[in-house]
C-alpha cells in the first residue's frame, strides 16, 4: 500500500495453502459419474531465467519439507523440481502466440516434475499427463491443473471404439441385405429363364 507520494507504507500479504485448495475444488474434481478422477493442481514460479520451476505441489507436504524437528526447511528439494526444457519451450511457445500474456496453455502431454525424484512416495506422479497453465496475473507464478492422460482420453477412445464397432455392424448389414436383394434378383431370373426355355403348351 503506498500514500499520496507514492511511498510505501504497508504491504498485506496472505498465505494460501494448495491443500485447503484442493479440498475447497473438490466439488469440481469430481467426473460426470461421482468418482474421483487423479487430478492434481500445482503452482510454478516463471523466473527471469529460462526455467521454470514448482513452488507448491501436492507431494511438498509439510513433513516432507521439514523431516526433523527443529530442521531446517529442505530448499535444496525445490532445485530438483524443474521442467525439462522441452515443456519450458512448449509453454514458452504457446505464450508467445497469444494474443493475451494471461492465456492458458494447454498441452496434450506433460511430465511432472516431481515424477524425476526417487522418492517412492514421488511414484503417483510419474508418466504421462495432460497439463492446463495459466500465469497468475502480477505475481510471476503459473498455475496447473494437471490430469492423468490415460483417464483424460478413455472416453473418448470408448466413444472411437464404439463407432468402429457400429461401422462394422452396418457394413456386415449392409453387406447382409445386398446378399438378400441378389438372391431374389437371381431367383426372379431363374424362373423367368425355365419359362422362356420350357415348351409351349399345345
Amino acid at each position: 500500500m503506498k500514500d499520496s507520494k507514492g511511498t510505501v507504507i504497508g504491504v498485506f500479504a496472505r498465505t494460501a495453502h494448495l491443500g485447503d485448495l484442493q479440498a475447497r475444488l473438490g466439488s469440481r474434481m469430481m467426473d460426470a459419474g461421482g468418482e474421483s478422477v487423479q487430478r492434481f493442481i500445482a503452482l510454478a514460479e516463471l523466473g527471469k531465467s529460462n526455467a521454470i520451476r514448482l513452488l507448491d505441489h501436492p507431494f511438498l507436504t509439510e513433513e516432507l519439507l521439514m523431516p526433523q524437528e527443529g530442521a531446517g526447511r529442505n530448499d535444496g528439494l525445490f532445485e530438483k523440481l524443474v521442467m525439462d526444457q522441452d515443456t519450458v519451450d512448449r509453454i514458452r511457445k504457446d505464450s508467445a502466440t497469444q494474443s493475451n500474456e494471461y492465456a492458458e496453455v494447454k498441452l496434450q502431454r506433460y511430465q511432472d516434475p516431481v515424477g524425476k525424484l526417487e522418492e517412492t512416495s514421488a511414484g503417483t506422479f510419474r508418466g504421462d499427463w495432460m497439463a492446463a497453465m495459466a500465469p497468475v496475473r502480477g505475481t510471476g507464478w503459473m498455475v496447473i491443473v494437471q490430469e492423468r492422460r490415460d483417464a483424460a482420453l478413455l472416453p473418448v477412445q470408448t466413444m472411437a471404439q464404439r463407432a468402429k464397432q457400429q461401422a462394422s455392424l452396418a457394413v456386415l448389414i449392409a453387406a447382409g441385405m445386398m446378399m438378400i436383394v441378389w438372391f431374389f434378383v437371381w431367383r426372379a431370373l431363374s424362373r423367368t429363364n425355365t419359362s422362356a426355355n420350357s415348351p409351349a403348351a399345345e
